[in-house]
């Protein structure tokens, strides 16, 4: 009789029972407590990265809220008031946010810490170029700052995992 034997995390299947899954590195020939590890980590791993992708969705989301809004508001003031320092370079600022929150689909982490950094950039020239626009609009600021630094921490954790998962096969 012909049985087959199928890897049970990534149902890869074989003629006969591999040492270990070619595929994903399930160990077939190793202890209960090799395989139950294994499995753990596989299991854990798949929420953190299911956890990265919402946090890279919310930091992308935010690129993309503080990137429009800006975008729209620097335009409106540049129409208004030509003589206006901070509209041109909120304007660029805001479209490098945009753009970036596009690129980010690529590679996430890094792209979304650029925008990050771009977004503390514009937040501290704006400081920095009319120092009583500091408070005008705090708490958001707070917000996306927080959020951005929690959701860039968790997309961290997921790339750790996934790693490590790759170099147990």
């Amino acid at each position: 009789m012909d049985t087959k034997i199928f890897c049970p995390i990534c149902y890869e299947e074989y003629e006969s029972e591999p040492s270990e899954c070619e595929k994903c590195g399930y160990p077939f020939k190793g202890t209960e407590a090799e395989k139950q590890r294994f499995v753990s980590l596989h299991a854990r791993g798949k929420s953190l990265i299911k956890e990265a992708h919402k946090s890279a969705k919310y930091a992308r989301l935010i690129l993309f809220i503080v990137g429009g809004i800006n975008f729209v508001a620097a335009g409106i003031i540049l129409l208004s008031d030509t003589e206006n320092i901070l509209a041109l370079p909120t304007l660029g600022f805001s479209f490098l946010l945009v753009v970036l929150g596009f690129f980010s689909y690529k590679e996430p982490f890094y792209f979304l810490l650029l925008g990050f950094l771009v977004l503390l950039f514009m937040y501290g020239l704006n400081y920095f170029l009319d120092p009583s626009k500091i408070l005008n609009g705090l708490i958001l600021k707070i917000v996306f700052i927080s959020t951005f630094i929690t959701e860039l921490i968790r997309i961290r954790q997921s790339e750790k995992i996934q790693k490590q998962i790759i170099s147990s096969k």
